[in-house]
C-alpha cells in the first residue's frame, strides 16, 4: 500500500498494517456523507456566510 503524504510517500507491505489502514479507510468511508449530502451542507454553511 502506498501513502501519498504532503511532500513524499511510504510504503506499508506488513499485512496486518495494511490491513490496520484498511480498516480504517473504510471506517472514514462509512462516515462520509454522498456526494449529494456534502453538496446540500456546502449549499447550506455558504448561505450562512451570504
Amino acid at each position: 500500500m502506498y501513502l501519498e503524504q504532503l511532500k513524499d510517500g511510504t510504503y506499508v507491505e506488513e499485512a496486518e498494517e495494511v490491513d490496520e489502514y484498511i480498516l480504517n479507510f473504510r471506517s472514514l468511508a462509512d462516515l462520509a456523507l454522498s456526494p449529494q449530502e456534502s453538496a446540500k451542507l456546502i449549499a447550506e454553511i455558504r448561505d450562512t456566510w451570504q
